[in-house]
């Protein structure tokens, strides 16, 4: 079962999300039969996928800060979509389509040309509907494929309600466990990991790391992740305002062991997220030992939600929210070790099968 799997990166590595899962995906599918193409600012490495990776150029396009910028990251997107799809009309030995961030219009679109030209089987694995501002275009796409995949019930539901009837199949995430030594005098009180933006709840995080402050005054926060220059800006402005200037960490994007290594020195996971198709860390918090403060989003029903060490608050309710983070930052929760045993239930291996299974289901038999 030669798959066609196209995928798109941006010039900045991340910490967590739909790209490193997609990355954890191929690296269980070992058995020679993909054929990935990405940008060349990937972090996939060709010897550790299941299959062919072929690198098309853009990092280039990148290379500038000048006034042009915004202008040439819309051409990378262009660039990307018609690489993506020029590289699988040539590939002649293929059985299937799959886009496993088929959020993404890049992939999304090269990946649905590509199936529809050369009559393959097209199936999407879909980790969010509000990907990009391009969705409700993709969104037609998704209505035009063999089957898509979510990453949960709730996000099944969502795409229901986009008007999406095509089969939908529920998959899973895995989760690693890299995590270290735990320091009994944590640097931090809060640790927060992922995109610095509103629909991840980078600004409701600031509003209840004010609330924890009023009533324990020098509580310590660190977030980690991508963060642009004006973002940076508009939250050091929101923190100054607010009197935490020297209470919060912003550093941005850090490395595998950086961020595991930041886990073990905070106490409680701060994550105020809006949107999640699965939500791997605070999972990733579980086997750092630490407890969650989330938004009780549906996608939490399949992983934490009847766990003990989450509690879960209505959306935009800052003050349930610091009030929940307080009760936890003064010593209520499980064992470390129960939480790292919850999540070790959650694996890559399990993940990669189920999903492997489902697209096995949409290539006709020889």
């Amino acid at each position: 079962m030669k798959l066609f799997i196209p995928l798109w990166h941006p010039p900045e590595p991340v910490p967590a999300g739909g790209l490193y899962r997609t990355r954890r995906i191929l690296e269980e599918w070992r058995d020679g039969q993909c054929y990935v193409v990405d940008s060349d600012t990937t972090d996939l490495r060709s010897e550790r996928i299941g299959g062919t990776l072929r690198l098309y150029p853009a990092r280039g396009l990148y290379a500038s800060r000048s006034p042009w910028f915004a202008l040439l990251r819309v051409l990378n997107y262009a660039w990307s979509c018609v690489a993506l799809t020029a590289l699988g009309l040539f590939r002649r030995d293929l059985a299937a389509v799959y886009v496993p961030t088929s959020e993404l219009p890049h992939a999304a679109v090269a990946g649905f040309v590509v199936g529809k030209l050369r009559r393959l089987p097209i199936v999407f694995a879909n980790l969010n509907v509000q990907g990009t501002i391009l969705w409700a275009v993709n969104r037609e796409l998704h209505k035009r494929v063999d089957a898509v995949i979510a990453l949960s019930h709730a996000l099944k539901d969502d795409l229901r309600a986009e008007g999406i009837s095509v089969p939908i199949h529920v998959g899973t995430v895995g989760v690693d466990d890299h995590s270290c030594t735990r320091n009994p005098q944590p640097l931090y009180d809060g640790i927060f990991v992922g995109r610095h933006t509103e629909e991840k709840g980078i600004f409701d995080l600031i509003d209840i790391w004010s609330r924890v402050n009023s009533a324990r005054p020098g509580a310590r926060l660190v977030t980690l992740g991508a963060c642009t220059d004006a973002m940076r800006a508009e939250l050091q402005r929101r923190l100054e305002r607010l009197g935490l200037g020297a209470q919060v960490d912003i550093l941005g994007v850090v490395d595998e062991r950086q961020k595991w290594s930041y886990y073990a020195n905070s106490r409680v996971c701060v994550f105020p997220s809006r949107v999640e198709g699965w939500g791997i860390v605070p999972l990733e918090a579980y086997f750092a030992g630490i407890p969650v403060v989330a938004y009780g989003l549906g996608a939490y029903a399949e992983t934490i939600r009847n766990s003990a060490g989450a509690d879960l608050i209505a959306i935009g309710d800052i003050d349930a929210f610091g009030d929940a983070v307080l009760r936890r930052l003064a010593g209520l929760g499980p064992d470390p070790a129960e939480l790292k045993a919850y999540a070790a239930a959650f694996t890559w291996e399990k993940a990669a099968r189920l999903e492997r299974d489902i697209v096995a289901q949409y290539v006709p038999q020889s």
